[in-house]
């Protein structure tokens, strides 16, 4: 989801840990800027301080309805991304070689 997990990964993954990807996106998305970077640093050094410290008390004070409304937009907005994504393939026999600018 947030973390560019595959969807094997993803299909793996237990309920809470979606729901706790979910509430640290919104958390980092709607915090100001010295708090997040506040809260980082202990998560760096600490996961369960910044789960009791910073994301539990932020998640209790959620409307019942965000996680609902975050999953349905970031699911949209996926869909968009995948629907525009394409891979770009290598000519066939093509190597480095420059381009051959196109006659005048």
């Amino acid at each position: 989801m947030i973390t560019g997990a595959s969807k094997d990964q993803l299909e793996a993954m237990s309920a809470e840990d979606k729901q706790r990807q979910l509430t640290t996106f919104l958390f980092i998305q709607s915090q100001p800027l010295d708090v997040v970077k506040k809260a980082v640093k202990v998560a760096r050094e600490n996961r369960a301080a910044f789960d009791d410290d910073y994301l539990l008390p932020f998640e209790l004070d959620l409307p019942v309805t965000a996680m609902f409304e975050t999953m349905t937009q970031l699911e949209k907005g996926l869909a968009s991304i995948e629907a525009a994504q394409v891979e770009v393939q290598q000519r066939p026999g093509g190597g480095k070689k420059e381009a051959t600018p196109p006659p005048n």
